[in-house]
């Protein structure tokens, strides 16, 4: 979120300007009517009206954190009685309730097994012992996979047959928690089915998280056990011309199709891809694959040193020549950079395209006129919660006061101190803390988690960019792991009773929703660190960026123009950056969609259900395990309304 940086230090400056403007801006409720492909390995770096909250009030009292107890000498033990057993409640399912659950327990482990075994990519990413699912590894193919409108065409028709073996199970026959998992399949294969004709409107190459971005990651990453590991490692590797030379081909398609990207964007992109070309003597894949390979003992010296050989020469050639032919392909595309349009301007399926990408971005059922009420009013309530912190603390605010321990370790230890006010208990799981590659640094965020592996969720890793540190806060780490993503991620598999195929198609709208409410819910207890400058940091970067993506929808979703953004944004005495936010419309239209989107849902969702124990409403949450928001507000106002 880079881009936004100037424009939030310039809103600071205008805070008391902007005291003026907050009634003015403030919507009335409305009644809303409520109602893919998943990529290889990647970093991760939903419909009801927002609660309005008057512009005095308080954030909510926090919760004192109980000392820890001191330590007592421990009595010698003594044998005591045993308390009966509890008895498992009674199974009180009907034979054909048990038959229909039982059938889908059988579909999801048929979709699981299918997704998994269909790329070595996909294997690596969600297991780590093959062989305790029952998976043949060397049946696995060993490809980075195919990015052709065939091999997708071919994903949506197996989409239709998936549907109807879910339509042939009797939902309701299925408990609540099938129900709702049953209802987030059959949303996730219309929306593939939905998204044939878009194909190409799809753009891989994004600034901050695209394909070329994550890939040495991948490689970077690769858990590297025994021979096998490393044998699929070079094969892969080796496969890159061919993937990437597939990328080029479907770029090019976009050209003729004038779909191409923005010329500002392609330089970016071109950028990116040129920096990691010039890398190939220095990149960190040469270290990264020999500290893995040196670690494995069964092996012999000189099978260890043909190995690390063998990868310095496909790192120099076939991964250099890789990005070097995207990026030279890329550059002949130049005279079909696409105008400096939106969406609803350029028409056709670039229209059809993004009002479909608004749904599957913030994980709802909602149309551009809807999401835009949604978004300004509960941007509305934010600003007043914002403005009342921020006059508290102006001055440390305006200094940008940095919201931390000095360290990861330090934000970590203390961030655990907080979230027992907030979630369940964590499961017992470790975190490594890796430094992004010199060659990503100056595109990539501050910081990402790696999703595990479902039997390997215990070992996680949170990725940090070391150039980036001006940016970095415990609100930071509060998003990608204490309790973001990766609390997230481990209690969610922990539970054992969330289906797998659920967790695979998890959308971003739900991760990020997570991760952005975390930050938000550490923010309203930090008394350490000043409870209104925590609730101020955070809420002034989310006021701009779902500004950003406001205009992004009326500019792309409704035809907006730059003067009608830019009297748009006077309002909040924004005007002067309105070209910069409507430039970012244009060349990043749904970006920023998963973070606000996402934040704005499980923000309203809380303030309308959440009535008692912070603990037991997360819980509940959580339990349903991921899924698009306008069904999860449909078991949370059944959960609140039981209460």
């Amino acid at each position: 979120m880079k881009r936004t940086k100037q424009i939030l230090a310039a809103l600071l400056a205008c805070i008391m300007v902007l005291s003026f403007f907050g009634c003015s801006c403030r919507k009335k409720n409305t009644t809303q009517n409520k109602p893919e492909t998943t990529p290889a390995q990647q970093a991760t770096v939903a419909t009801t009206e927002p609660t309005a909250v008057p512009e005095t009030q308080e954030p909510a009292a926090a919760t004192a954190v109980p000392a820890p107890a001191t330590e007592e000498p421990q009595a010698p033990e003594t044998t005591e009685p045993q308390a009966p057993a509890t008895e498992e409640p009674a199974d009180t399912r009907t034979d054909a309730q048990k038959a229909a659950e039982e059938a889908f327990w059988a579909l999801d482990e048929e979709l699981f097994l299918d997704y998994v075994t269909s790329e070595i990519t996909a294997l690596d990413q969600w297991c780590e012992h093959p062989a305790d699912f029952g998976i043949d590894e060397t049946t696995v193919p060993v490809t980075l996979g195919e990015f052709t409108e065939e091999a997708n065409n071919e994903g949506v028709e197996e989409c239709r047959v998936w549907l109807e073996k879910l339509h042939a199970i009797d939902r309701s026959l299925l408990s609540d928690q099938l129900q709702f998992a049953y209802d987030n399949y059959q949303r996730h294969f219309e929306m593939a089915i939905e998204s044939k004709d878009w194909f190409y409107n799809y753009e891989p190459l994004d600034e901050y998280v695209g394909l070329h971005m994550n890939m040495p990651l991948f490689f970077g990453l690769y858990n590297i056990k025994d021979e096998t590991d490393i044998q699929n490692y070079l094969t892969l590797m080796a496969d890159m011309p061919r993937f990437y030379g597939q990328i080029l081909a479907f770029e090019q398609e976009r050209a003729n199709r004038g779909l191409f990207m923005t010329e500002d964007m392609l330089d970016q992109i071109l950028s990116d891809l040129q920096t990691v070309a010039d890398s190939g003597e220095t990149s960190y894949l040469h270290g990264t694959f020999r500290e893995a390979v040196e670690k494995l003992d069964f092996l012999t010296d000189a099978q260890r040193e043909e190995y690390i050989a063998k990868n310095d020469e496909l790192v120099k050639t076939d991964w250099v020549d890789a990005y070097q032919q995207l990026h030279d392909g890329l550059e002949t595309l130049r005279p079909k950079c696409r105008a400096r349009v939106g969406a609803y301007e350029q028409g056709g399926t670039a229209y059809d395209y993004f009002c479909w990408a608004v749904k599957d971005e913030c994980s709802n059922n909602r149309t551009v006129e809807d999401e835009i009420r949604f978004l300004e009013q509960c941007n509305s309530t934010v600003y007043s919660i914002f403005l009342n912190s921020a006059m508290k603390c102006y001055n440390d605010l305006v200094s940008q006061k940095k919201i931390t321990t000095g360290s990861l370790e330090g934000d970590e230890a203390y961030l655990k101190t907080l979230m027992p006010q907030l979630v369940p208990p964590m499961p017992d799981v470790e975190v490594r803390y890796v430094e992004i590659p010199e060659e990503l640094q100056d595109s990539f965020s501050p910081a990402a988690y790696m999703t595990p592996s479902f039997d390997g969720y215990r070992s996680n890793i949170i990725l940090t960019n070391p150039k980036d540190q001006e940016n970095y806060s415990m609100s930071t780490l509060a998003h990608e792991g204490f309790p973001g993503h990766m609390y997230q991620y481990t209690y969610q598999l922990d539970l054992g009773t969330i289906p797998k195929y659920q967790m695979i198609i998890e959308t971003n709208g739900y991760a990020e929703s997570w991760s952005t409410n975390s930050e938000w819910n550490i923010a309203q207890i930090n008394e350490k660190y000043g409870v209104d400058l925590s609730i101020a940091t955070f809420l002034y970067e989310y006021f701009v960026n779902t500004l950003v993506t406001i205009v992004s929808l009326k500019v792309n979703g409704q035809g907006a123009t730059l003067q009608e953004i830019t009297d748009y944004l006077d309002q909040w005495n924004l005007g002067y950056a309105a070209e910069q936010i409507y430039d970012m419309a244009i060349d990043m239209p749904i970006y920023y969609f998963k973070y606000t989107g996402g934040f704005c849902e499980l923000f309203d969702l809380t303030n309308r259900f959440h009535t008692g124990d912070t603990v037991e409403f997360f819980k509940e949450y959580l339990h349903w395990g991921p899924g698009y928001f306008d069904l999860l507000n449909e078991r949370m106002e059944a959960w609140a309304k039981a209460q």
